[in-house]
């Protein structure tokens, strides 16, 4: 697994994910400015894994977070605001949301739908 560490950058203006955690990835995302994509902000699937902890993650035009396909981040004291969803959990998702400030989302603050779970 690989497991690397994301730290303390800007990441704007991307035409899909900001940061992308799949097939089995282990990653430390910590304290970077994710914002204004076209997509999401991170994509944890496929089985992804890894810490999310204390970005500031904003004006996506789809989720905050993404969570999908037997992925099971742990999602932490991050600052989650004016994206179409703050944390969506489909396909299957997993994971566990601790103490976020998920706020003035277009949509849901957090979705969860079909066969996911999250803590």
């Amino acid at each position: 697994r690989v497991h690397a560490e994301i730290k303390y950058n800007d990441i704007v203006k991307c035409k899909g994910p900001g940061i992308k955690a799949v097939e089995g990835s282990n990653p430390l995302i910590e304290g970077n400015r994710i914002a204004g994509g076209g997509s999401c902000g991170v994509l944890s699937a496929t089985k992804g894994l890894g810490v999310i902890r204390r970005n500031e993650i904003h004006q996506h035009r789809g989720a905050g977070v993404e969570i999908r396909s037997h992925a099971n981040p742990v999602v932490e004291a991050n600052t989650v605001s004016k994206n179409m969803v703050g944390v969506i959990c489909a396909d299957m998702g997993l994971g566990k949301l601790l103490d976020n400030a998920i706020t003035d989302n277009k949509k849901a603050g957090i979705a969860v739908s079909g066969s996911s779970q999250v803590e």
